[in-house]
């Protein structure tokens, strides 16, 4: 099963809507709790302080996404976002 449904099951069974999840997950992010730390998907130059970064930095049209290889696994690309 696709990983964006396991998170909609997820969702279902906390009970929580669609925008409580991304709030969740939101938060999440800015306070660095990711696998094994990664600084990948964190948009913020606060991690572990509960800030609205993550969204202000994922929706700022002056961001520029590309694509770059990953450390651990290079074939696989991650995005990248930098400010214009």
């Amino acid at each position: 099963m696709p990983a964006e449904h396991l998170l909609v099951e997820r969702a279902r069974l906390l009970t929580l809507s669609a925008p409580e999840m991304t709030v969740l997950l939101g938060g999440m992010r800015v306070l660095n709790a990711s696998a094994r730390q990664s600084d990948l998907g964190v948009f913020t130059k606060r991690p572990g302080t509960l800030t609205n970064d993550f969204f202000v930095n994922l929706l700022d049209l002056a961001t520029e996404w590309r694509r770059r290889p990953t450390r651990r696994r290079p074939s696989r690309a991650a995005i990248a976002g930098r400010a214009k």
